[in-house]
């Protein structure tokens, strides 16, 4: 048996999904308690922010999201909580680019314009790279599911 509350990836359209079954699609839509009462208490225990009232509750909105094992203790992404959502990051990154130069410390102007910095001997000058709004992997794009009914 497929426990209430399983999220797994779904290969279709959300807008032709048929959602009289036992499955929902994650879109952060409302539901009622009185028609999906194994899910709604499951939701509310485990993310209480999903509760609306003592009547509804919102299922997860996964659109557009990567999802991610909970760290539980292991050390990884500590001090997480089980269903929160977590906002894009790029682990901070350094680079210069040393040009030898027989010039001591001090700064100068590059070609294009910028500031040089001359340390230890070297031309350094900071590097922008990316391009893109987001840091992310190659992707299939697909419709979480969450398991509403047994």
């Amino acid at each position: 048996m497929i426990p209430i509350g399983i999220i797994t990836a779904y290969y279709g359209d959300a807008r032709t999904f048929d959602a009289t079954g036992p499955w929902l699609i994650c879109d952060g839509s409302a539901i009622s308690r009185t028609q999906y009462p194994d899910l709604y208490n499951h939701l509310v225990r485990i993310n209480p922010d999903l509760k609306i009232d003592s009547e509804r509750c919102t299922i997860p909105d996964l659109r557009g999201m990567f999802l991610r094992g909970h760290d539980d203790g292991r050390g990884i992404d500590q001090d997480r909580v089980l269903g929160t959502t977590q906002q894009s990051a790029l682990e901070k990154q350094t680079a210069n680019i040393g040009v030898p130069s027989p010039a001591g410390p001090g700064s100068s102007r590059g070609l294009d314009g910028g500031t040089l910095m001359f340390v230890r001997g070297e031309i350094q000058k900071p590097i922008t790279f990316g391009s893109a709004k987001e840091t992310r992997p190659v992707n299939v794009a697909v419709n979480w599911i969450i398991r509403a009914k047994p």
